[in-house]
């Protein structure tokens, strides 16, 4: 298996956080941004994004797409459940991770990246995705269920990395308290500007 990777993404950082939660073998191939336009790259992603997983004959990208075959493929149902309901919730919280959550990617860009967009309209989305997090993480130690699921591992990243986009997470003790439950994880490992709780 080989996760097509940059250190500065979040949405990569998620993959591999994952197959070091599941224990497995993998490669690490690590991607510029002049990389991700190139040829050989686009073969496997046309979109020229990151991270895309090879599985064998399989390449998969989108880390949401590739978090739910690792826990179909290699987890237990603890982290993707087949019971409808569950299954609802954990979806309905990934979804939480592409949308909202999407502000704080977004302002994070602008500030750390230096990407030309719209900071204030994505500090509100991203605002909004800590407060709405916060309520949860008042009621239950784990986003969709009562045990972690790969919903967790979806919207930690760029909650962690809210200080990148000048965000204090202070204000949060719920979603402190939530970020170090994930942080002592077995297999947890680290991303450049993720503090530990």
């Amino acid at each position: 298996m080989k996760l097509y990777f940059r250190e500065v993404s979040g949405n990569a950082y998620k993959v591999r956080l994952f197959l070091e939660l599941l224990k497995q073998d993998y490669e690490l191939e690590m991607i510029t941004g002049p990389e991700q336009k190139a040829p050989e790259f686009l073969a496997l992603n046309p979109r020229g994004q990151i991270p895309v997983l090879v599985d064998g004959d399989l390449c998969l990208s989108e880390s949401i797409g590739i978090l739910v075959y690792l826990a179909r493929k290699y987890g237990d149902d603890s982290w993707f459940p087949t019971d409808p309901v569950a299954m609802a919730e954990v979806l309905g919280w990934m979804g939480f991770a592409a949308d909202e959550v999407k502000g704080l990617a977004l302002a994070r860009a602008i500030k750390k990246l230096k990407r030309p967009m719209n900071y204030e309209d994505n500090y509100n989305l991203g605002m909004r995705a800590l407060n709405t997090l916060e309520t949860r993480m008042k009621q239950r130690e784990w986003v969709a269920l009562d045990h972690v699921t790969i919903a967790d591992i979806a919207v930690y990243p760029y909650v962690g990395l809210a200080p990148d986009a000048e965000i204090s997470l202070e204000g949060f003790p719920a979603v402190r308290d939530w970020m170090q439950r994930i942080q002592n994880l077995p297999g947890y490992i680290d991303m450049p500007g993720i503090d530990r709780i």
